[in-house]
């Protein structure tokens, strides 16, 4: 405005149209003054206000309660995930295509192997020692009916 005073002639139209509008401005800012945010005139009704202002307060009471009790909820959370043992799969167990162990074929073809030669092993301590096993036993059996 006091800009346009310099450059424009005092009695001029845009100068009067600036005061005007400057005027109008000012009194718009007076009104939203006395106002809230919701755009209630606060400053008539007293206990409009000193209700409002408590059940702000008990908003904002209520809202900092709610920020402790989550926080603290989340780190009680976090505490009892950290005690808990977990045990986590990592490669789920299949069935192999090809057996690896234990090989069967082999394994009876050692057992056979190892019965023929005890096999043939005691055959031929038979052989060589017959008549004393058969005396041994003979005299076992006949031991065993005898009462002393």
């Amino acid at each position: 405005m006091t800009a346009a005073r310099q450059d424009l002639n005092p009695n001029s139209a845009k100068i009067e149209s600036l005061a005007a509008e400057l005027a109008e401005l000012r009194n718009q800012r007076d009104r939203m003054a006395s106002q809230d945010v919701l755009g209630m005139n606060l400053k008539a009704t007293p206990q409009l206000v000193k209700e409002y202002a408590g059940l702000r307060l008990d908003l904002e009471v209520a809202a900092q309660v709610y920020t402790y009790l989550e926080s603290q909820y989340n780190s009680e959370q976090v505490q009892a995930a950290r005690d808990l043992p977990t045990v986590s799969v990592l490669d789920y167990a299949s069935p192999p295509t090809l057996r690896s162990s234990p090989r069967r074929a082999f394994t009876a073809l050692i057992t056979t192997g190892i019965l023929i030669v005890l096999g043939l092993g005691l055959v031929f301590l038979m052989e060589l020692f017959g008549g004393e096993f058969r005396s041994f036993f003979r005299g076992l059996r006949s031991g065993s009916t005898k009462q002393p």
